[in-house]
């Protein structure tokens, strides 16, 4: 049986990261919005979702494309790339490992540890938590691997240096392949730190840059196939179910596959409601187990982790 992670905004979360909704109060606040009139009344239009606010702004240079307009997408763009900067050195200084209730180091249940159970991991996130924290550090994962590996792409530091993963600057390589000694981790809208202009996809048409991009296409064919393979079960930590290719690749491995689903998140009950009756169907007969608090889930012996062994074991 294999075990699938995908990751969303919310597990970075735990560490420091923003929550899409966040991001307006940090991007309202930079000083190169606050300069433009225009930039800032977009962010308070969308306020909570600052994605739509991207997407207005990259329609609109489409729409009119003066040198006004492109140039303010192009500032709008670097906010958010500094936006990611500025997370990534909280994560830097962030401990990754857990502490007891008197505060010392606990190594019962590492955050590398649970990471290193999983056969593949998948991520919509754009940061560089787990380059820092945990492809940066082999020395914490499971003896079952030997360090990580991001199909397709080779960074421009040497490779024997696991702060590759982090400090170096990833560029595009021509084979998927992965040798089993490495855990394949597919950052499905591509990275912070990748080089090129299209390779992090933000905004509106995600699914269109996606299939535009050569890397990004295969990794969410990937994505596709490897839920839709039989014995297969995907646990899902703070995503909340708001991209459409995402949701069709797990529904159609839920109706196809019978795939089966463990869910971490503080609101995870509440992911059904926001969604129509043809969501709902799908995603609570798919869903069979659940936790509020990835964090409790890690340090405490409970059933919240009970829950979770099972479902990673097969029961």
């Amino acid at each position: 049986m294999a075990n699938i992670l995908l990751l969303g905004a919310g597990f970075s979360k735990n560490w420091g990261g923003l929550l899409a909704k966040e991001f307006f109060e940090e991007l309202i606040g930079d000083l190169m919005i606050r300069e433009d009139a225009s930039s800032k009344a977009v962010l308070w239009r969308y306020q909570n979702y600052f994605e739509q606010a991207l997407e207005h702004i990259q329609k609109t240079s489409i729409a009119e494309p003066t040198v006004e307009n492109i140039n303010r997408l192009h500032r709008f763009e670097d906010a958010i790339r500094r936006l990611f900067g500025k997370m990534n050195g909280i994560f830097k200084d962030k401990e990754f490992f857990l502490r007891d209730a008197e505060g010392r180091r606990d190594g019962r249940t590492t955050p590398n540890e649970f990471l290193s159970r999983f056969n593949k991991i998948f991520t919509l996130n754009q940061d560089l938590l787990l380059e820092i924290h945990h492809f940066g550090h082999p020395e914490f994962m499971q003896d079952s691997w030997r360090g990580g590996c991001l199909p397709g792409l080779v960074s421009n530091k040497s490779p024997d240096d696991p702060k590759q993963f982090a400090d170096g600057t990833w560029i595009l390589h021509g084979s998927l392949d992965v040798a089993d000694i490495y855990q394949p981790y597919y950052k499905l809208h591509g990275s912070i730190n990748w080089a090129g202009d299209e390779m992090m996809i933000m905004g509106g048409g995600k699914a269109a840059s996606i299939g535009a991009n050569k890397l990004l296409a295969a990794y969410q064919d990937i994505f596709t196939g490897t839920l839709s393979t039989p014995n297969t079960r995907l646990t899902v930590i703070g995503y909340s179910f708001g991209d459409d290719h995402i949701n069709e690749a797990i529904k159609v491995a839920v109706k196809e596959c019978d795939l089966k689903i463990f869910v971490i998140d503080p609101q995870w009950s509440d992911i059904a409601n926001k969604f129509d009756a043809a969501f709902r169907d799908w995603f609570t007969h798919a869903v069979i187990g659940s936790s509020r608090d990835l964090l409790y889930l890690l340090r405490d012996e409970s059933m919240d982790r009970q829950r979770l062994r099972g479902f990673l074991s097969g029961k």
